[in-house]
């Protein structure tokens, strides 16, 4: 997997600025990143997996590294550990169907947030598109 960053035998979890404060990690973000990002086409979009990914790119967009109307927003990662996190964003499920012990419960705000962002940027971009 291209850019990943792992912490002991896992895949790093932290916050995009951790990736900043942590020189190689910081290293691998400007000098790998950062040149690939460059490259992509100017009518290409992006869309993150995860947060700290959107992060990097808002990162990138105040730096005029990417266009704004290039990132729509991101969708968030769909690995087990995530709960229904995807089911979640998708409109697939409601709060209130959740389980008790669901982690979603404590990250609904932010995936509110990030599916309003990834519709607004879809029906500016991509007016004929539809998502609900």
């Amino acid at each position: 997997m291209p850019n990943a960053a792992f912490k002991g035998d896992a895949y790093f979890n932290g916050p995009f600025n951790k990736i900043l404060d942590v020189r190689l990690l910081r290293e691998q973000f400007e000098e790998f990143f950062v040149p690939s990002i460059r490259q992509i086409n100017s009518e290409a979009v992006s869309i993150g997996m995860g947060p700290v990914v959107a992060e990097a790119q808002d990162w990138c967009v105040q730096r005029r590294i990417l266009n704004p109307v290039q990132v729509l927003g991101y969708f968030p990662h769909a690995s087990g550990r995530s709960g229904s996190q995807f089911a979640y964003f998708m409109r697939r499920k409601v709060l209130s169907e959740l389980s008790a012990r669901d982690p979603v419960r404590y990250r609904a705000s932010a995936l509110d947030a990030a599916y309003e962002r990834m519709r607004n940027n879809v029906r500016c971009r991509f007016p004929k598109a539809f998502l609900v």
